[in-house]
């Protein structure tokens, strides 16, 4: 068994790129735990009702999934490439508390600032880390190159349902974070392996004793 940390820039993040894995994780008997960077603007003002509305579900969503526990930072939405430094520290704060042997993180190849940000910062606060994994943001991440397959087929129904709770975020289709979106990007990395449904990755990482 092994406690594992999900490394979230904004919340939902967590499930669009680990609601399987994370599943997956908790079925095996290992401890995940999530942190989540930065609190989501609106319309890019800080407005506390929604943030503090944001964090409930984030911890709503952790129950369903099985997360033991959610830690919150408190840092800058659209901001977190401006100060690399409280980015590592915020991180590194963490992972001494869980003392993680797996970490999944966002993709150096995302078109979303705050998330490339955060794998820079992952490359120094997760130095000691043996096991990293880049996951996949639907519509967000370029030239994302999976090398790492998880079966979602057991799993899809309750990811939908948690990235559901978050609202706002999810619209209808074509738009890519629809639930038709998450659904079909699955089933699209899943044909790749002759699977039904798939979570993706690339293995940053992997020290092998």
């Amino acid at each position: 068994m092994a406690n594992v940390l999900v490394i979230a820039p904004h919340a939902d993040d967590e499930v669009l790129g680990c609601g399987v894995a994370i599943q997956w994780h908790v079925e095996r008997g290992d401890t995940v735990f999530v942190v989540i960077l930065a609190n989501r603007v609106l319309n890019h003002t800080i407005d506390e009702d929604y943030i503090k509305e944001t964090k409930s579900i984030a911890v709503k969503v952790a129950k369903l999934l099985g997360v033991k526990e959610v830690f919150f930072k408190d840092l800058y939405d659209e901001k977190l490439d401006f100060s690399l430094i409280d980015l590592i520290i915020a991180i590194e704060s963490v992972v001494e508390k869980v003392r993680p042997q797996i970490a999944y993180i966002p993709s150096n190849k995302d078109t979303n600032q705050d998330h490339r940000a955060t794998f820079d910062a992952c490359k120094v606060a997760l130095r000691y880390i043996n096991k990293i994994l880049a996951y996949e943001i639907v519509n967000s991440s370029n030239d994302f190159s999976p090398n790492i397959f998880l079966n979602a087929e057991k799993y899809i129904k309750l990811k939908l349902k948690a990235i559901e709770l978050y609202g706002e975020e999810i619209r209808e289709f074509p738009y890519p974070r629809s639930l038709e979106g998450i659904r079909i990007l699955s089933q699209y990395r899943g044909m790749k392996v002759f699977n039904n449904h798939v979570e993706a990755f690339e293995l940053i990482k992997d020290v092998i004793e």
